[in-house]
């Protein structure tokens, strides 16, 4: 089935319903505020800044793990796969 064919088999009353509410989307789409662009490029920004100074934490946090795993001497290392 594509968009604009009708369905092979008949809808569920529920998908009726859903059917209507999406045909009333297509006919009259929201637009997107003014802010959009600027708002989401804000949040990439400054989540790209945040990205490697947790990502070394992350890394940092593992090995203080490691180290005391090596030391309480449960004898396993956990082994990454790089």
């Amino acid at each position: 089935m594509s968009v604009g064919e009708p369905p092979e088999e008949p809808l569920t009353p529920a998908q009726e319903r859903v059917h209507q509410h999406l045909g009333a989307l297509r006919e009259d789409p929201p637009k997107p505020g003014s802010e959009l662009v600027p708002d989401t490029v804000r949040r990439a920004r400054w989540q790209r800044a945040l990205r490697t100074p947790l990502h070394a934490l992350g890394h940092l946090l593992s090995a203080m793990a490691d180290g005391v795993a090596l030391i309480a001497g449960s004898g396993r290392r956990r082994e990454d796969n790089r």
